[in-house]
């Protein structure tokens, strides 16, 4: 079985909506580290069945290759968002300041992901503040964006061209008997260097 390496744009989110939800016990009672409790989800959008605000989301805006590389190893740099939703009210941009402040120092807990990213490279660097009207609800978000940088080794194919310009199939005719009856090997040539 072949292990894939780790997707570090998954484990990034992973990590966020489990620091963002996970309890934790004071006192004998389960105390969330935000208001939105465990309504902290993976997505840029909030699933169907959230009935019940504040919410937070966790998703990548952007990722870009680093503008650096060292003895094969290149730099990654995803732009990380934690988005905070809430219903409206009259202390609006208030109430999103508090949540922003909040989301910021939970992330400062551990701003290297568990290892998945460079923490010295790695921070906050901007928060978006906005309002929609859903009927006659008015939703206000705070987007947190963060840049996370991490070390992603170049990329060398497995395998040849060869591999690639081969295709292989193996038959069980009919009546099928789960024996394969016929094998089968397609060989294409090599595309022609171009002549200078």
């Amino acid at each position: 079985m072949t292990t894939l390496p780790t997707n570090i744009r998954k484990a990034a989110r992973d990590f966020l909506v489990a620091l963002y939800k996970t309890p934790g016990q004071v006192d004998g009672q389960t105390v969330y580290p935000t208001p939105a409790q465990d309504r902290v989800f993976p997505n840029r959008s909030l699933p169907l069945e959230v009935e019940k605000l504040p919410a937070l989301l966790v998703y990548i805006a952007k990722e870009s290759k680093g503008d650096h590389a060292f003895n094969g190893l290149s730099y990654r740099v995803l732009d990380l968002v934690v988005e905070w939703r809430d219903l409206s009210d009259d202390a609006l941009h208030d109430s999103l300041d508090d949540a922003a402040w909040l989301i910021e120092r939970l992330f400062l807990l551990d701003p290297s992901l568990g290892g998945l990213v460079d923490a010295d490279r790695s921070g906050f660097e901007s928060v978006e503040l906005a309002e929609a009207v859903n009927g006659e609800q008015v939703i206000g978000a705070a987007a947190l964006h963060f840049r996370l940088e991490y070390i992603e080794p170049e990329r060398t194919p497995v395998g040849s061209l060869d591999d690639l310009l081969r295709i292989r199939g193996s038959f069980d005719l009919p009546p099928a008997d789960g024996n394969i009856d016929l094998e089968t090997a397609v060989d294409f040539p090599a595309p022609e260097e171009p002549t200078p």
